[in-house]
């Protein structure tokens, strides 16, 4: 399973999201669907993400 924190720009209703994915094809699909709205996005495994949202926690920081 994959992670995709996605970026758009600021003037877009909902700036950043969080899909999941289960294989490399559907991220493919959904970084390409980024791309063509001037988003951008970060591909996690589903380690990294855990160890992104534990090391958030830690810090006792907010991504915005």
């Amino acid at each position: 399973m994959y992670r995709l924190i996605i970026a758009y720009p600021l003037e877009y209703k909902t700036p950043v999201r969080i899909e999941e994915c289960e294989d490399i094809e559907d991220v493919n699909e959904i970084q390409d669907e980024v791309q063509q709205q001037f988003g951008t996005c970060v591909v996690l495994t589903e380690s990294q993400y855990k160890q992104l949202v534990t090391d958030i926690i830690k810090s006792n920081t907010l991504l915005i």
